[in-house]
């Protein structure tokens, strides 16, 4: 089209005609090259939206994939919480029963230690008696001895002068005074 018009310039001769081909000519070119800019960004955008809708479908296989890999990170921290709460749980239940068991054994140590030191304490007390005791019937030896002497003292001092008879032991005689 741009020729028939460039034709029609050639041969127009009248210079108001000559200025509205020119300008004809212009609107031709200018819209000319506007519908290539458009047929460009056209196939431009169905290039762009193809793309985009490929990336919507990636990116929806993407987010499809991080959930199912989600679900599977939450049933594994379901999994590993509750199975640690049952150790925990078993833990608790067994050191409790240990320490049940240890109180009990404990107790029964404790009965046997408080036994033990009861009969301790008993002997100990009968040893202090017995020691007691001992020492008391050392003191009267010790006082009998002490009045046979003073008494065997008297009896000479008494015989000496003659009151008495040296023979006449009231502790020798056969009835025991």
């Amino acid at each position: 089209m741009d020729e028939e018009i460039i034709a029609l310039v050639q041969k127009s001769e009248e210079p108001q005609q000559k200025a509205l081909l020119l300008v004809l000519l212009k609107i031709s070119n200018a819209l000319t090259e506007n519908t290539d800019l458009t047929k460009n960004v056209a196939e431009q955008f169905e290039k762009h939206r193809s793309q985009f809708e490929r990336g919507q479908e990636d990116f929806r296989s993407h987010v499809i994939q991080e959930q199912k890999l989600y679900s599977k990170g939450v049933g594994a921290w379901k999994t590993i919480g509750v199975g640690s709460l049952l150790v925990f749980a078993m833990a608790g239940y067994i050191l409790r029963t240990s320490v049940s068991q240890l109180d009990k054994s404990t107790g029964k140590n404790e009965t046997q230690d408080l036994a033990i030191a009861t009969l301790i304490e008993s002997n100990r007390l009968q040893d202090i008696t017995i020691g007691r005791t001992a020492d008391r019937v050392e003191q009267h030896e010790v006082a009998i001895k002490t009045l046979d002497v003073r008494t065997g003292v008297i009896e000479r001092e008494l015989s000496r002068s003659g009151v008495v008879r040296p023979d006449a032991n009231p502790r020798a005689s056969p009835s025991g005074r």
